[in-house]
Parts: C-alpha cells; structure tokens; sequence
C-alpha cells in the first residue's frame, strides 16, 4: 500500500505510535467473500458497500509501515 500524503500523514505519524491501535484496526476491517470490508458495511457503522481495502485499514497499513521504518533505522 502507499503512504497516504497531505492531511492524513499527520495522522498516520500518530497512529505509528500506537501498535494496539494499528493491529486492531487491520484485524477488525478485513474483506468479505464479496470483497468488502465487514466493518465499512455494517449498517451503522460506516459506508455501506465500501470495498476492500477500506480507508480506515489503509490509514493503519501506513502507519505499520511508519512503525517498521522506524524500525529498521533504530537498528
């Protein structure tokens, strides 16, 4: 996945810090057998139809990406 740029990478520098919040986030929005994210598509809970990957698992991707960056340079 890429690194979303803009607005969102302030967000995504915060959420690197958060390893719990990370995992969570990539475990509860994962596809359906159509494709779609069963969180994202719950009525209530967000967009319904919304495909996978959905926003909120991408945001969490690229932080675990930011975690892993920082990572390998603390080595």
């Amino acid at each position: 996945m890429t690194r979303p740029r803009g607005s969102w990478t302030s967000f995504v520098e915060e959420l690197a810090t958060r390893r719990d919040m990370i995992e969570r986030l990539m475990a509860d929005h994962l596809p359906n057998d159509d494709g779609l994210c069963v969180e994202c598509t719950t009525p209530g809970r967000g967009t319904p139809q919304t495909a996978w990957p959905c926003s909120l698992w991408t945001l969490a991707d690229a932080a675990r990406q930011v975690r892993v960056k920082r990572k390998t340079r603390a080595c």
